[in-house]
């Protein structure tokens, strides 16, 4: 699956993430939902499959994620350090951690359980054609994403992290 940060019709002010599956097709559709507000609805065509309210702490931010019926399920936390890659970690409702991103450098990650014994999603940049194309890449955060299809982690979760990291400044 592959997913890219689009500028939305309002260009620099909307994010929308498109997931495609590897023949182009649109599977997966994320939106921001205000020029005010980072919160982000998750689409499976015209279903929706999470919401990721957005709240900012002292030093990071976090979601809180929800599920297509609006149910809380647990909170994304994206801890950034100036100068490098941020942290990423997602908590359950009982504050349990049930995923860590772990970075190889600023191009690849790897979701996996806190201990690293099972891995939920691997990405990475795409860098297709050469500099032009990879400039465009960059600036438009396109990646590509494995999932393997025996995840453990909701769906919606992984897509969640997808569209953090997307929106990463």
């Amino acid at each position: 699956m592959h997913f890219s940060l689009n500028k939305g019709e309002h260009k620099f002010i909307l994010g929308e993430l498109d997931f495609m599956d590897d023949v182009g097709k649109k599977v997966y559709h994320a939106t921001r939902e205000s020029a005010l507000h980072e919160n982000y609805t998750i689409f499976q065509g015209e279903n929706k499959l999470a919401f990721m309210k957005h709240k900012i702490h002292l030093g990071g931010y976090s979601f809180e994620v929800q599920d297509g019926s609006g149910v809380a399920v647990g909170e994304l936390h994206c801890k950034l350090h100036k100068g490098r890659v941020g942290e990423y970690w997602y908590t359950d409702q009982q504050d349990n951690i049930q995923a860590v991103v772990s970075w190889e450098g600023v191009l690849k990650f790897t979701l996996s359980d806190p201990g690293f014994s099972r891995i939920y999603a691997e990405a990475s940049l795409d860098l297709p054609g050469g500099i032009i194309g990879d400039l465009k890449a960059l600036g438009n955060r396109q990646s590509a994403v494995f999932i393997p299809y025996s995840s453990a982690l909701p769906l919606s979760v992984i897509l969640s992290f997808c569209v953090a990291i997307a929106n990463m400044p």
